[in-house]
């Protein structure tokens, strides 16, 4: 939780000095990365197979060979680089929306 409020912060600040930060970047600057334990947590769920499935419907254009399972607990979910770096931060942006809702910043 303390992550979380972490990266939204450091949002919140950025936006206040008229810079529009990625969640990346900002999850950088962040003392841990709660997005990486996230993603360890939600491997091979249902949260992660629809996280999946968005990701390829979004992105249907890029090659979306898939690695073996085993290493996708190394992080490597897709052959091509290209589209496993663009699946890190798409899951990178999907956490930090998680962290947004959990505090009730939507409301």
């Amino acid at each position: 939780m303390n992550t979380c409020v972490n990266i939204l912060k450091l949002i919140a600040k950025n936006r206040a000095r008229g810079r529009q930060w990625q969640a990346a970047a900002c999850v950088r600057k962040s003392p841990t990365v709660a997005c990486s334990q996230k993603k360890v947590k939600m491997l091979g769920t249902k949260e992660h197979d629809e996280l999946l499935r968005r990701f390829e419907t979004a992105y249907a254009h890029l090659r979306l060979d898939k690695e073996s399972r085993e290493l996708w607990g190394k992080g490597q979910i897709y052959q091509n680089s290209e589209t496993n770096a663009l699946f890190k931060a798409f899951e990178l942006g999907y956490a930090v929306g998680k962290c947004a809702e959990r505090l009730n910043l939507f409301d």
